[in-house]
């Protein structure tokens, strides 16, 4: 028995044509390179803006709905969510991530407050450098410690409990608290002088020898570094703002799995799962994850053993038949590979992540309304010579839990990770790669 608002639903749906038209999914060089401050600019896979904005005008109309991103990353989906003026709610696994994908929608946040936070966190620290203690205000570490705590008490929870209370407010009281909080974990970064390598994930100390960041020099006064950064911030939450009718927008930081969401509650998605890359997800974060006391240990190796397409083994191969006949088929051609390791680590890297994607697939279904429609944007792959034929995997995956799986986008990547490989190159040198653009609905 469908529930009033979803057979409301489902006569707008079969009222309304199903064509679904939208741009690609690919970034635009100059934007990013104009907006290369802001620290939401960074995240690697992200899907461009516009294409994100496309995507949620098309599945949340004719109709008031809430679109859900199960791996938010940097918060493009949020962002577009906002501008069009529809609730969103995001799942994110990094917790540093999550704080800044709903730092990307806190459009309430003012100089002033912000600037008055950071004058009231670091005060103490200056009182100390006055009294010829080591501690320093130019040091980062110091500052962004200081700052969670009176952040806290601004938001009358523990320490321990900020990131889950800042992400999870919807309503924007918060929302100078979670600025001041990201642009001081970005200005760290900054100061540590820590560079991204070809590979996105290599994140290496010292100048940028591929010349990949900025060639300005770090600002030498920490609150002069911070102002700017808060300024730039403000400016761009400020402009995408005007004109949009504000939604409640929210993020859990955890893994999607545990996320406070019930059953017949997802109607519309618009999402990026990790590609079948080997990257690791966590890295590039590093600087912010240690200022926010996740530090290199059991609880960061606890993190990337969660992350989908983890390098990291954390489970016994699955002893039951995969949904997807062409995915069984794929782990047999690698088992039998005779490249070393083909049979141990890689086969169960690659049973790994199928089986967390039909996890993913399964949860889905079992959270959304017999209409539930989405978009997943995803990466075709390679082991070694053997092409990974991720669009029938998905397919299947899909079939097998209630969803049809149209192609809406289907491009040819000529840059990634195989091309920056020499190693990779040798084993496959006319690899190119695919990005799949699906539109799944359920059946029933």
């Amino acid at each position: 028995m469908l529930r009033e608002s979803e057979q409301q639903e489902l006569d707008l749906a079969g009222a309304a044509s199903n064509r679904v038209i939208i741009p690609s999914p690919k970034r635009d060089a100059r934007r990013t390179r104009e907006r290369r401050h802001l620290p939401w600019e960074t995240n690697y896979a992200a899907f461009s803006p516009n294409f994100a904005e496309a995507a949620v005008r098309q599945l949340c109309l004719p109709g008031r709905v809430k679109v859900f991103d199960p791996f938010v990353g940097a918060g493009t989906t949020l962002e577009a969510a906002a501008s069009v003026g529809v609730e969103a709610y995001g799942i994110e696994l990094n917790p540093y991530s999550a704080l800044l994908a709903r730092c990307r929608v806190s459009t309430n946040a003012q100089m002033k407050v912000v600037t008055d936070i950071f004058r009231s966190a670091t005060a103490p620290l200056k009182r100390t450098r006055a009294s010829k203690s080591t501690t320093s205000l130019r040091t980062p570490s110091n500052v962004v410690e200081s700052l969670v705590g009176a952040v806290a008490a601004r938001a009358n929870c523990q320490a321990s409990d900020l990131l889950g209370h800042l992400c999870l407010r919807p309503d924007g009281d918060l929302d100078s608290e979670i600025v001041a909080l990201v642009a001081a974990l970005h200005v760290l970064k900054k100061q540590a002088a820590v560079h991204y390598r070809s590979n996105p994930a290599w994140l290496i100390q010292g100048p940028s020898p591929d010349r990949i960041e900025d060639d300005e020099s770090p600002a030498e006064n920490l609150e002069t570094a911070f102002r700017t950064q808060v300024q730039l911030m403000i400016e761009d939450l400020h402009l995408r703002a005007k004109g949009s009718a504000a939604r409640p927008i929210a993020v859990y930081p955890g893994p999607f799995q545990t996320a406070p969401v019930q059953s017949r509650q997802i109607s519309r998605f618009l999402t990026s799962p990790p590609y079948l890359n080997r990257l690791d997800y966590v890295n590039p974060t590093l600087p912010e994850l240690h200022a926010l006391g996740w530090q290199q240990g059991a609880r960061l190796d606890d993190l990337r053993a969660r992350m989908m397409g983890t390098t990291k083994m954390r489970r016994k191969l699955g002893a039951g038949r995969l949904s997807s006949t062409t995915a069984t088929k794929l782990l047999e051609a690698i088992s039998e590979h005779p490249t070393k390791a083909s049979g141990t680590y890689y086969l169960k890297f690659f049973r790994q992540y199928f089986e967390d994607m039909a996890d993913f697939l399964g949860w889905m279904r079992s959270r959304s309304t017999p209409t539930c429609r989405g978009i997943v944007v995803l990466q075709d792959s390679f082991y070694k010579e053997i092409k990974v034929p991720i669009a029938q995997i998905i397919s299947e995956f899909a079939e097998a839990v209630d969803f049809t799986v149209e192609v809406l986008h289907e491009e040819k990547r000529t840059r990634h990770m195989g091309t920056l490989s020499p190693h990779q190159r040798a084993h496959a040198p006319e690899k190119a790669l695919t990005e799949f653009t699906f539109l799944l609905s359920r059946t029933r």
